[in-house]
């Protein structure tokens, strides 16, 4: 027979039971409070970090934006004592060739169309022309560095392992940050790196672009603005980066120097972010005739579409020629025309011989990409390197292809027209006004 259990005994019962559903009560709420603030953070988080377009064209690349690329660890990042200059091409019947590239994050559409053309050159010169001097077949060694210095670092340092010679390289900080200590101790070459910027760079490295700087693509694009368009009220929206106060630098001092002519106005935007409000305030209340976007191409769409919206529709927006992957996504979902400079001609249309080429080549081998200027690029790129090697003897150094390259007065290369002045060969700029118009060359030194 069942125990009875007297009033005593049932508080204490009922006393438990009110202290287990408390601290119940409190664990769920402290479950629900950690759980929530976690998710609340995240949302702020994503919201103020970066501020994605809803336009889905430009929302195709937000997957390669977000891709963590993995760090190399246990890279010893000690500086090589021997100077490149000694360094033989060819080792072993094959040149190997290093080189960083930006595949994903911000700078990864211009990477990936780089790395194409790069390719489609050396395929055809390993395959058509039995490599350099007829029997030394190129590869290079590739590696994305997600335009990061905490990604780039290791990688450089892991690669100076099989090459000291870098090539067609891309990425304004990480040159700046990284390449340019390797380059004053003449630790590295790096020849035609895809990038505009001059800053830091003295005559005894041992580096060589193809490509203009971005000095000469703005004196291009100020002399259509002031000259072409007779406008002549000009701001900038800028990086707030070496790069970008370089080229924002340049564009004042060119203004002064050429037409005698003040920046009409500035603003700014912080490097790897798209926060551009505060910059379309600015232009709004100065109300500029012409901005120049001497930036990255996912702040250049949200800046521009944004003035749009705020009824700077009147602006004349052009940009230099890293922003020219967003011109067709903006023609396309906001009618939006941006001319840019151009360090290569009409990659559609050209009949110049090295464009005409690089057509067939690229219908040939690569049907599934489309033609570009970045891809273009590459091409001229690594054409130009194969040439200059089949200049030097097969025992050639870095040394010897330099001298050989700083030769050059003038040089009709397949229809383009090369001097080599200040590290730099290419000193013509094409001004982007759509695949399906010529596109204008403009042969100014700043």
């Amino acid at each position: 027979m069942a125990k009875k259990i007297n009033k005593k005994q049932q508080w204490l019962v009922y006393i438990a039971l009110a202290i287990c559903v408390a601290l119940s009560g409190a664990a769920f709420w402290y479950w629900f409070y950690v759980h929530e603030t976690k998710k609340s953070s995240a949302r702020i988080n994503n919201q103020t970090a970066v501020d994605h377009s809803t336009d889905s064209d430009i929302n195709a690349e937000d997957s390669e934006v977000a891709v963590a690329q993995e760090v190399l660890t246990n890279v010893s990042l000690t500086v090589p004592t021997k100077k490149v200059h000694d360094h033989c091409f060819a080792q072993e019947g094959n040149i190997v060739l290093a080189t960083t590239i930006a595949k994903t994050g911000e700078l990864g559409f211009l990477g990936r169309a780089l790395s194409d053309g790069l390719f489609l050159y050396l395929n055809k010169t390993n395959t058509l022309d039995g490599g350099v001097w007829g029997t030394t077949r190129l590869s290079l060694d590739q590696r994305d560095d997600n335009g990061t210095i905490s990604h780039a670092l290791p990688l450089i340092y892991d690669l100076l392992n099989k090459t000291p010679v870098f090539f067609s390289t891309t990425g304004e900080i990480v040159f700046e940050k990284i390449y340019i200590p390797l380059l004053a101790a003449a630790a590295v070459a790096v020849l035609f790196p895809a990038i505009g910027m001059r800053m830091g760079v003295t005559k005894a490295m041992p580096v060589v672009w193809y490509r203009p700087s971005y000095g000469q693509e703005i004196a291009a694009l100020l002399d259509y603005a002031i000259n072409t368009l007779k406008l002549n009220q000009i701001a900038v929206f800028y990086e707030e980066s070496t790069w970008g106060v370089e080229a924002k630098n340049t564009t004042e001092y060119l203004l002064r120097k050429k037409y005698n002519l003040n920046l009409f106005g500035a603003a700014s935007y912080q490097p790897g972010t798209v926060t551009i409000q505060s910059a379309v305030t600015e232009f709004k209340k100065n109300g500029p005739q012409v901005v120049l976007c001497l930036s990255n191409g996912r702040p250049t769409y949200n800046f521009i579409r944004e003035a749009i919206n705020q009824q700077l529709h009147y602006v004349t927006f052009l940009g230099l020629s890293r922003v020219s992957s967003i011109v067709t996504q903006l023609k396309q979902s906001r009618g939006i025309e941006l001319i840019t400079s151009s360090v290569v001609p009409n990659p559609f249309n050209s009949q110049l011989p090295i464009v005409q080429e690089y057509r067939k080549y690229m219908q040939q081998y690569l049907p599934n990409k489309g033609l570009s200027v970045d891809t273009l690029e590459g091409y001229i790129a690594t054409a130009l390197f194969v040439y200059f090697l089949n200049q030097v003897p097969a025992a050639a150094t870095v040394k010897d292809l330099l001298d050989c390259i700083a030769q050059t007065e003038t040089l009709i290369f397949k229809g383009l027209t090369l001097t080599y002045k200040e590290k730099t060969l290419s000193w013509s700029v094409w001004l982007n006004k759509g695949s399906d118009v010529e596109w204008n060359e403009y042969r100014n030194e700043y």
